[in-house]
């Protein structure tokens, strides 16, 4: 019995001894990883490889038309309305404002009462000039007296082409008095206001800056 007791107190003592043995092997790996600090750093690792990046950069600044026509007037008349004000945004071809239009309104009747008073009086002397000539081929018509139809049918026509001048005229200076925007933009300036009297060529400060998309715009 004592002898049986023996060999199982010595097993056990082996026993012991190689788990000893196992867990200073494993210590001594371990402490060879960790670093001199004491602290274990995680490390990933990823393949290199080449791309493009971009890059954004933020900037206050002011944008500055290369278009910056100044509106004038072509006509002389007084302002009767102002339809837009600095700031606003206006469209190439746009009403900006509204000149009196009495006077080339007088002066386009007046061309056209012109016209038709010419066109019957040439009526008139075309049937003259015609009469006299039938009656100078049968000699009973002096050449004096139609000469002096003729001639004042020719004063006639002459006449009419001046009051059809008169008359585009008249309609030019009725579509200036309609100021309108050249561009399509900003209104920075206007230096007239309902009442005033401008003169041909006269500033009125509009439209001012134009817009540009991408680049005039």
């Amino acid at each position: 019995m004592k002898q049986f007791l023996s060999k199982a107190a010595s097993l056990v003592i082996q026993a012991a001894a190689i788990i000893a043995l196992a867990g200073c092997g494993g210590d001594s790996g371990d402490e060879e990883n960790i670093p001199a600090g004491g602290r274990v750093v995680p490390v990933t690792l990823a393949v290199a490889r080449s791309q493009e990046v971009t890059v954004t950069l933020y900037s206050i600044g002011r944008l500055v038309s290369r278009n910056t026509p100044l509106l004038a007037a072509e006509i002389n008349a007084r302002v009767i309305e102002v339809l837009v004000d600095e700031g606003e945004p206006v469209v190439r071809g746009q009403v900006l404002i509204l000149l009196d239009k009495t006077t080339s309104e007088l002066a386009r009747r007046e061309a056209q009462a012109e016209i038709q008073r010419l066109r019957a009086s040439i009526a008139n002397e075309e049937r003259r000039v015609k009469r006299y000539r039938d009656l100078k081929t049968k000699d009973v018509m002096p050449q004096e007296r139609l000469d002096d139809a003729e001639a004042k049918l020719a004063v006639d026509r002459a006449s009419m082409a001046a009051a059809e001048a008169r008359l585009a005229i008249a309609e030019d200076r009725l579509a200036k008095a309609e100021l309108v925007s050249p561009v399509t933009g900003v209104v920075e300036k206007r230096h007239v206001s309902i009442g005033d009297y401008v003169n041909e060529r006269r500033a009125t400060g509009l439209p001012g800056k134009s817009n540009r998309t991408g680049s005039d715009r």
